[in-house]
């Protein structure tokens, strides 16, 4: 299901995602950084809908979690300086996938700032090339069927 979730979001669908994301985050079987990532996906969605709660976002405790789940909750917030300030800590740390800096939806606005522009440069870091779904038979699911 996550898998679709992110078929999704690369689609712009928003609301097939907050439906997805939400079911994911409250499944009792679902590993906690599955959940996680539910969890920064739903905030997408609804960021995207209208109707994230800002609150909400802030108030999350993402300390013990690796940074790359604090930088999503930054570029939610549009908190980029704070974004990209972890970022950089996170590239020289290795504990952010390069890859992921680019294609992760959530991070969209954040890669339009000067400031990410600046670091990318910087760091000399060259936008890896667009990855296929891991699972490419999702691309041929009927649509009409999952509602």
């Amino acid at each position: 299901m996550a898998v679709l979730a992110e078929k999704y979001m690369k689609q712009e669908k928003w609301s097939l995602v907050e439906s997805m994301t939400t079911f994911i985050k409250n499944d009792s079987v679902v590993p906690d950084i599955l959940v996680k990532e539910a969890q920064i996906n739903l905030w997408l969605a609804q960021k995207r809908l209208g109707k994230m709660n800002k609150k909400e976002v802030g108030e999350c405790d993402f300390s013990g979690s690796t940074m790359d789940f604090r930088i999503c909750q930054y570029a939610l917030l549009e908190e980029f300086d704070l974004a990209v300030g972890l970022v950089d800590r996170a590239l020289d740390t290795e504990q952010i996938i390069v890859k992921n800096l680019f294609e992760w939806p959530v991070l969209n606005e954040l890669r339009e700032t000067d400031s990410f522009k600046e670091l990318v440069q910087k760091k000399g870091i060259i936008k890896p090339e667009e990855t296929q779904l891991i699972y490419p038979q999702i691309e041929e699911i009927d649509e009409t069927k999952c509602s």
